[in-house]
């Protein structure tokens, strides 16, 4: 069985590997984080990973509502910067039975500076603060 909430902005391979586990067996729920793809949310292209996290629980909860999902079986697999976010929540809720987690970002923080020169680090984190205030305050994400 095949759940899809709504078409991601992923490569081409990532549906053709959800129809595969999709034909071995398995339910498969692919979903858009919020603000990517074809998911809903004002603010697009907003990296929030705790916000990601806390909606991956709630399609946790969507699948619990499938009477053909076993909720004593339910895992969870990504990659890359979501790869990370999937250890943490097979770490935070119970419900998930196993984790597949493939080349994961495990430091936000470190790999950005694998991307950001050494020199230009101080402003950026300046930026990003800036741009936590602005959110506190009702303005729009920089």
């Amino acid at each position: 069985m095949s759940i899809e909430i709504r078409r991601a902005v992923r490569p081409p391979h990532r549906a053709a590997l959800a129809e595969s586990f999709a034909r071995a067996g398995y339910a498969v729920l692919v979903h858009d984080h919020r603000g990517f793809g074809g998911s809903g949310g004002d603010v697009r292209q907003d990296v929030d990973s705790w916000r990601q996290i806390a909606d991956r629980s709630k399609a946790i909860s969507f699948l619990e509502t499938v009477p053909e999902v076993d909720v004593e079986r339910i895992g969870v697999w990504s990659t890359s910067y979501s790869g990370g976010h999937v250890i943490v929540l097979g770490a935070t809720d119970r419900r998930i039975k196993a984790v597949v987690s493939q080349v994961p970002t495990l430091s936000d923080y470190e790999a950005g500076l694998r991307r950001v020169p050494g020199e230009a680090v101080a402003a950026m984190e300046a930026r990003f603060n800036e741009d936590e205030r602005g959110k506190l305050a009702g303005m729009e994400p920089l």
